[in-house]
């Protein structure tokens, strides 16, 4: 099974994550985000970009 990130390394960058998975996830944050993005809630797009960098 392939894995992301090691536990042991003390990093914190990556948690220890079915591979499939993660990219799954990753993929329908980046895909559906015009579903649920909304200016009117204050976030400017440059803003969620930059959220969604760190989270990578």
């Amino acid at each position: 099974m392939d894995h992301c990130g090691d536990p042991r390394d003390g990093s914190g960058v990556l948690v220890w994550s079915d591979l499939r998975v993660t990219t799954r996830l990753l993929l329908g944050m980046a895909i559906w985000v015009s579903r649920w993005y909304r200016p009117s809630e204050g976030f400017t797009a440059e803003e969620l970009a930059d959220a969604a960098i760190q989270l990578i």
